[in-house]
């Protein structure tokens, strides 16, 4: 079965356009190993938090931030945006780094294509290739990656929340006074603004995502 991430992605390389789009880096930007060191289900969110500690370790006085597009026909994804004098860049998990011109979500949509343009369909399913962890001990295995990816100053905790279909793994985290973060590898990483803490927070994000917690 394919995950979210994977399916949206192909899904939008049916409709890619072929408009040229030219990509090059600032000179003043020191930027870090664009890849993760692993992989995780649904983990765009998960991706952009690990980019993001890389790049403002190389470049502190630069202002980066997490930012949300929506890949066209699709859900929500998560990107780092940088910012550098009069310019703007921004990085994907896929795609790598593209300038944005205005608007962010018309900037990514062209880098998007212009992605899918020059990647081969085989490229582009090894790229974007993921597999539902279907078992409690998968589940488990992929929340523990995507810890292994934050920083440790964020103080993620790795939760099993009770529900009537058996224990869920979930990844908890404050990224920032007043924001909390769940991650659940089937369906991705919720995020929100809330005084909510560990159990409490794993709990109301499930529920809102129709976990049925008990």
């Amino acid at each position: 079965m394919l995950t979210r991430t994977r399916r949206k992605l192909l899904f939008f390389a049916v409709f890619a356009s072929r408009g040229p789009l030219g990509v090059v880096a600032g000179s003043e930007v020191i930027w870090p190993e664009l890849g993760d060191e692993v992989h995780v289900s649904n983990g765009c969110y998960i991706s952009a938090s690990a980019f993001l500690r890389r790049f403002l370790d190389a470049n502190p006085a630069l202002p980066a931030s997490i930012e949300t597009v929506v890949i066209p026909g699709a859900e929500k994804h998560s990107i780092v945006v940088v910012k550098e004098g009069t310019n703007t860049w921004a990085r994907d998990e896929f795609i790598g780094v593209f300038k944005v011109n205005g608007d962010l979500q018309h900037s990514y949509e062209v880098a998007l294509r212009r992605w899918l343009r020059n990647a081969t369909r085989v490229e582009i399913a090894k790229q974007t290739s993921e597999k539902i962890p279907s078992t409690l001990e998968d589940r488990l295995a992929e929340v523990y990656r995507a810890q292994s990816l934050l920083p440790p100053e964020v103080g993620s905790e790795v939760i099993m929340i009770p529900t009537i279909r058996g224990q869920i793994p979930v990844l908890v985290w404050n990224p920032a006074p007043g924001r909390g973060a769940v991650y659940e590898p089937t369906v991705g990483t919720a995020t929100a603004d809330t005084t909510l803490t560990g159990i409490a927070l794993a709990r109301a994000a499930l529920k809102r995502q129709g976990f049925p917690v008990v």
